[in-house]
């Protein structure tokens, strides 16, 4: 579901920039590089809230003794991804795509009111 918004996304800021008379093609990849940027920002976030709130999740990583297995790791992080996180990685994909849409439009907008 999250890919066909991004999509979405990059066809509104494509359609803007052939309005604008700009590079459609290059503004929709700037779009589809800020929507993924916003998501690895929101993604980032939301390990430091969790390396810094779950003594387990600290523990499983410093322990160099144990013999972590990689896949325990994955699925314990997995567990801790719930609804709302995942709804605040979308929006700051979004962000991205509002940023893209804002430097756009200041590159199409001729008329200073």
């Amino acid at each position: 579901m999250e890919l066909i918004l991004f999509i979405i996304c990059c066809y509104l800021n494509y359609s803007r920039a052939k309005r604008g008379g700009l590079n459609g093609g290059k503004w929709a990849l700037y779009t589809f590089l800020a929507i993924l940027g916003g998501l690895l920002i929101g993604a980032t976030t939301i390990m430091i809230y969790l390396m810094a709130n779950d003594p387990e999740l600290q523990n499983m990583i410093s322990d160099a003794s144990a013999s972590r297995n990689d896949e325990e790791l994955r699925q314990y992080v997995q567990g801790k991804m719930h609804f709302l996180n995942q709804l605040f990685m979308l929006f700051c994909g979004i962000g991205g795509y509002l940023f893209v849409r804002y430097r756009l439009g200041r590159r199409t907008d001729t008329t200073v009111e």
